[in-house]
């Protein structure tokens, strides 16, 4: 995201690196706050339990699974767990990104012991619990006899839970409940068949007749928005129902963001930035140039393509790989400690370093030193120290800028509202702030926005960079901003739309 024009940019970013870097914050290892959702006798409501569980079959993590709910009030990472009961668990430890009531799928492992009814205590980090019941069938159990309802023709009155956009995957709140009548107890498994990129299924052990309730977990990612119409099998007859598939982007309640537009008011150019994400939300590649108003492209010098690499699953990237209009491609590598924390990153340019940014984590949890190394010659030269000072909310509040000898030579100050991070699902060093200052593109820690940053290279008049936002979607993430640099007398003005996933 350009937030200013490319000269006035290069202004700003001179005083806080030589180059396009990452700053980071000290500590990743936040722990969530929040409470499980459960009734009045202590129950997990709501609960759905997967899977066909006997005496002697051993527990599926991808179908023996409890999906749970915790009322989320601070983000961070999280562990919720049951003890070893008849010779299984469930469990699950990841991160939440946002708040609010969300939906964790603990994973069965083990193999069941005996048949019976057999309760579970989840435990969330500690905190918080609550029950649920898991019913083991004697090995060879018999399958169930049931009726869908509304079979053969639309389910009737079928539960559509979760929302669902093109290009977004389905996670454990995607599911569809829909009514059976039960005659004859045993297992039973219904699934859908797959149309526009996703399905549900459902497998248990009904332990009673009569009219009765299965949810139906969904699984891969929508590709095309409209109404789809989704087909039940699994009893005797089957039913279907429709479901209707939001186009991506646009406003909506999205928590991704897919695209950023600023202009000037006065002028008919437009910078575009486009992002992309694989499945676990970790950012691929994001895309800007420059285009007119209506959208057709303009070259624009300094447009690049940028992707990302992991190292597995990590949730880190390893390397950045950037290339430019004219297809030069120079890259980025980073090296991590064991608290996931960036130590060094190396900025490569035909094959050489010619830039190097080192981390240093010390005692005082509020500060952190930037080492700067640039080519000089035929080496690496030390070009000073910065010091990145953070307060207690894990943010930078001011950069204090040094030369080689040390000397202090300039600052930047740097101010915040409480409103929701567009950003913040974009796992570029999780819960660490980091301000990536490719050609302009701002990505805040969650829960804050950066509103204002003031700097100067001493003994200059100060620059400022302010951002206002002006509306919001109904996820409480800013759809629409105005932005201004003032740098001596001069001042520009910038309007600002974000689009979401």
């Amino acid at each position: 995201m350009k937030i200013i024009s490319s000269a006035a940019f290069s202004v700003i970013l001179a005083t806080i690196l030589f180059s396009c870097q990452k700053q980071v914050d000290f500590e990743v290892n936040l722990v969530s706050a929040g409470s499980l959702a459960k009734d009045a006798a202590g129950n997990c409501s709501p609960i759905t339990i997967n899977g066909i569980y006997k005496v002697g079959t051993v527990l599926a993590a991808t179908t023996h699974y409890a999906d749970v709910s915790v009322h989320v009030t601070a983000t961070g990472s999280y562990q919720i767990s049951t003890d070893t009961i008849n010779g299984i668990h469930f469990g699950d430890t990841a991160q939440f990104t946002g708040t609010g009531l969300k939906v964790v799928r603990l994973k069965g492992k083990g193999n069941p012991i005996s048949s019976g009814h057999f309760m579970y205590t989840a435990h969330y980090n500690g905190t918080s619990s609550c029950a649920f019941a898991v019913t083991v069938s004697p090995a060879g159990t018999a399958a169930a006899v049931f009726t869908l309802a509304g079979a053969a023709g639309a389910c009737t009155t079928p539960t559509i839970q979760g929302t669902y956009t093109a290009g977004t995957i389905l996670n454990a709140t995607n599911k569809i409940i829909v009514s059976v009548d039960v005659t004859s107890l045993g297992d039973y498994t219904l699934h859908t068949i797959a149309v526009n990129g996703i399905f549900f299924s459902a497998s248990g052990t009904f332990t009673a007749t009569g009219v009765q309730t299965v949810t139906l977990s969904g699984t891969g990612t929508p590709l095309l928005a409209g109404v789809h119409n989704i087909a039940v099998s699994g009893a005797v007859a089957g039913c279907n129902f429709p479901l209707t598939v939001a186009p991506a982007g646009g406003s909506g309640s999205g928590t991704k963001v897919k695209r950023i537009i600023q202009s000037e008011p006065s002028s008919r150019k437009a910078y575009i930035t486009t992002l992309t994400y694989d499945a676990g939300n970790r950012l691929l590649t994001f895309k800007e140039w420059e285009e007119d108003s209506a959208f057709t492209p303009i070259k624009i010098s300094g447009a690049n393509y940028s992707s990302f690499m992991y190292n597995g699953s990590g949730e880190f990237p390893v390397k950045n790989t950037i290339t430019d209009e004219t297809a030069r491609v120079d890259s980025t590598l980073y090296t991590y400690d064991a608290l996931n924390r960036v130590t060094k990153e190396e900025y490569y340019h035909t094959g050489h370093v010619s830039v190097r940014n080192t981390y240093t984590y010390g005692t005082n949890p509020t500060v952190v030193v930037l080492g700067k190394y640039v080519l000089t010659g035929p080496a690496l030269s030390f070009r000073g120290n910065d010091s990145l000072i953070f307060d207690a909310q894990k943010r930078i509040t001011e950069m204090r800028s040094y030369d080689a000898a040390n000397m202090y030579n300039g600052y930047a100050n740097y101010l915040y509202d409480a409103k929701v991070n567009p950003f913040a699902q974009i796992k570029l060093f999780d819960y660490a702030y980091t301000l990536y200052c490719d050609d302009a593109k701002f990505f805040y820690r969650s829960p804050n926005n950066m509103t204002s940053l003031v700097q100067a290279n001493l003994p200059s008049s100060p620059e400022t960079l302010s951002i206002s936002y002006t509306s919001y979607n109904a996820a409480n993430y800013p759809l629409t901003a105005t932005a201004s640099i003032s740098y001596g007398a001069t001042t520009q003005h910038y309007r600002i739309m974000y689009e979401y996933y």
